[in-house]
């Protein structure tokens, strides 16, 4: 297991289960849903991330719950479904935009 191997060589991360199913993943993919609706999602227009974003489509279950699944079934999206992932780990304050310090009226480029 990865995390055995880490600790081998002192290295502590911390991680969380996260489940692929519509419970946990419906949420993770509203974040992703809403970011890429406000267009703020830039990803560089990385051609892994477009090639896993073409083989998409939203499966959703009785509930509304929504979760990703491959459009076919040599359909890659596994890049597409660990981004949704990271931002369902992630708060909401995490995903606030970096303020420029020419915002921010104290700034002072030499004192």
């Amino acid at each position: 297991m990865a995390t055995r191997e880490l600790d081998n060589i002192g290295v502590q991360i911390p991680m969380q289960p996260f489940r692929q199913g519509f419970r946990d993943m419906s949420p993770a993919f509203d974040k992703l849903e809403r970011l890429v609706a406000k267009r703020k999602l830039c990803h560089g227009a990385n051609p892994i991330l477009n090639m896993c974003a073409a083989g998409a489509v939203v499966q959703s279950d009785p509930a509304g719950n929504k979760k990703l699944h491959k459009a076919k079934r040599y359909s890659k999206i596994d890049g597409l479904v660990a981004l949704a992932m990271a931002l369902g780990c992630m708060r909401l304050d995490d995903l606030t935009q970096p303020s420029s310090p020419w915002d921010d009226p104290d700034f002072k480029l030499a004192v």
